[in-house]
């Protein structure tokens, strides 16, 4: 699901180097979706601009982070 960080509770305006966020998302897989492994990717925007993400040492990283990866299997 998409939305503001901790369904608006903790908006990015509010963040300062150092702190951690932790924020819980459902993954929906759709019906028919076919067997294998699916990366999790997160991103930040403001409207509709993509915005850089930057690692712990300000580095960017580009416009998202593999969370990691989820495994679907037949019914």
């Amino acid at each position: 699901t998409d939305g503001a960080p901790q369904f608006g509770a903790a908006p990015t305006s509010t963040w300062t180097p150092g702190d951690t966020v932790v924020d819980r998302r459902a993954c929906f897989v759709p019906v028919g979706a076919a067997p294998g492994t699916y990366r999790v990717i997160a991103g930040f925007y403001r409207g509709q601009e993509r915005q850089t993400v930057f690692d712990a040492t300000g580095q960017p990283l580009g416009t998202h982070v593999e969370l990691g990866e989820i495994q679907v299997t037949a019914p």
